[in-house]
């Protein structure tokens, strides 16, 4: 259900968006925000449509249509659905504002 998507989301298309929820307690808390700009629809890339703003993009996320995933009776169109760490907004933030990068 619902809960179960924000608090565990198996995509890192979905975390990226739960992490840019503001947190209305903490008016000086740095915004998250996915890198880059959605592809034209026209013109989608290889592999993932989500890899070249994806955190987590290996090399096969380039290459590779990812599999739909059944998790818990959701499903995640992701190479690492079943395997990406646990998720809280905070620290996919802060990692994120600390990097500045996108992983290859």
């Amino acid at each position: 259900g619902v809960s179960e998507l924000f608090a565990d989301p198996r995509h890192p298309y979905t975390r990226g968006l739960i992490a840019s929820i503001p947190n209305l307690e903490e008016s000086r808390e740095r915004l998250f925000s996915i890198d880059g700009s959605p592809p034209a629809l026209g013109r989608l890339p290889g592999g993932c449509a989500f890899h070249p703003r994806c955190i987590y993009a290996a090399a096969r996320c380039r290459t590779e249509d990812p599999p739909l995933h059944d998790v818990g009776g959701r499903f995640s169109a992701c190479h690492f659905a079943t395997t990406l760490p646990p998720f809280h907004s905070a620290v996919l933030a802060a990692a994120s504002l600390d990097s500045g990068d996108v992983a290859p």
